[in-house]
């Protein structure tokens, strides 16, 4: 009976935070939090409810561990969707720095440079946002990554394989994944926004790092183990915070290299993340580190390093497969791990040259001119490649 008790109690608060997005939604209608809402009869203000509203959620966060898997899902969507709300309740508020909306310019007006010129001037605008919205852009996303983040870590990347999916294990394991793409994508609408209208939600347009990077801290945990279209919003996370920053913070240089060491998979994705930073920041970064690594002392013996390089090595010729430009503007971070010891990172380094050659010959060569000089640069790649399987052999 207590255990009964119990979840009704918490069934109740999630049910009461499920009524207050509603009104979180239509405040993202047009509405403002000053003029109150009318419901049932009533008319609700969203600053009067908002305190009780904060308390109920760091009781549920504190908890949330221990809620049933079914309240404990609908405790994370109500977040979720509450987050979405104030996201949206953003847009529309800079939408509406000029007289007309910008929904109704778009209606409105036949000159599409109109339409743009107001977009840009609604996401260039300095004024800050009222201080209860940013207030509670930053509560609902701290709760909502603290719920996330310990539950990760329970689940540990695990992904729905090689489980009959009518089975109850099968049907859990799908509720658990199904919920992951829906905050994985909140946190990906998040960060878009913070990042779009960082001038607006912080005085000089300088974010709060500890707020503005949590959905990248997460995405990291994401990244270990998921579905194609979690990576998707994870890698929209990651680049998205990237192209808002002046450098690219060593963090995030750290923690891409740490997954790379750790994980067999993570190689391609971090190369397809690289492609997506138009300013190359983040290949150099990570090229840059990866050539001050110190491979001698790994040895056989030693297999967690073994692994690791082994796990690394992959990156430098998938990146070079996608964009051969940039690892040959910086080939010289990597060519001194041609006398490497490991065979791995020779090999990768080896191919990245054999990526580069074979774009530049494609490039600047005519038909015409193929069978010339193309023939020597390929023969004299076969034979660099021929030399270096003989040195290994040896």
């Amino acid at each position: 009976g207590t255990d009964s008790e119990r979840v009704q109690a918490f069934d109740k608060l999630i049910r009461s935070l499920e009524d207050g997005n509603r009104l979180i939604e239509r405040m993202g209608t047009g509405g403002t939090a000053s003029t109150g809402y009318e419901e049932e009869n009533e008319n609700i203000n969203y600053l009067e409810v908002e305190e009780e509203r904060i308390q109920r959620l760091y009781t549920l966060a504190r908890k949330s561990g221990s809620l049933p898997p079914k309240s404990r899902q609908r405790f994370i969507r109500a977040l979720s969707t509450a987050v979405n709300a104030l996201c949206s309740v953003i847009e529309n508020t800079q939408a509406r720095v000029s007289d007309t909306p910008f929904y109704e310019s778009q209606e409105n007006s036949d000159n599409i440079a109109d339409c743009s010129e107001r977009s840009e001037k609604a996401s260039s605008s300095s004024s800050l946002l009222p201080l209860f919205l940013r207030d509670s852009v930053n509560c609902h996303l701290y709760i909502l990554f603290s719920a996330t983040s310990s539950l990760e870590t329970e689940l540990k990347g695990t992904l729905l394989k090689n489980v009959n999916k009518n089975s109850e294990k099968g049907k859990e394991k799908k509720a658990w994944q199904d919920l992951r793409e829906d905050y994985a994508s909140t946190f990906n609408y998040a960060s878009l926004t913070m990042s779009k209208y960082r001038s607006n939600l912080w005085k000089c347009g300088v974010p709060e790092e500890n707020l503005f990077f949590l959905p990248v801290r997460l995405s990291y945990k994401l990244l270990e183990s998921n579905s194609r279209r979690v990576v998707d919003y994870v890698l929209g996370i990651i680049s998205s915070t990237i192209e808002a920053t002046s450098s690219i913070p060593s963090t995030i240089v750290a923690a891409l290299l740490d997954l790379l060491h750790s994980h067999e998979h993570m190689a391609p994705l971090v190369a397809e993340l690289c492609k997506k930073d138009k300013t190359n920041r983040l290949a150099i970064e990570l090229l840059r580190e990866i050539g001050s690594l110190d491979f001698s002392v790994v040895s056989s013996f030693d297999a967690g390093r073994a692994s690791g390089v082994k796990n690394l090595a992959p990156f430098i010729n998938e990146l070079a497969s996608r964009d051969p430009n940039v690892v040959r503007a910086n080939i010289c971070f990597i060519l001194p791990h041609l006398n490497s010891e490991p065979y791995y990172i020779r090999s990768s380094v080896s191919q990245a040259i054999g990526f580069i050659l074979q774009r530049t010959d494609g490039a600047s060569e005519s038909d015409d001119e193929t069978n010339n000089g193309g023939t020597s640069e390929n023969t004299g790649n076969t034979n660099a490649e021929g030399e270096l399987r003989t040195r290994d052999t040896n």
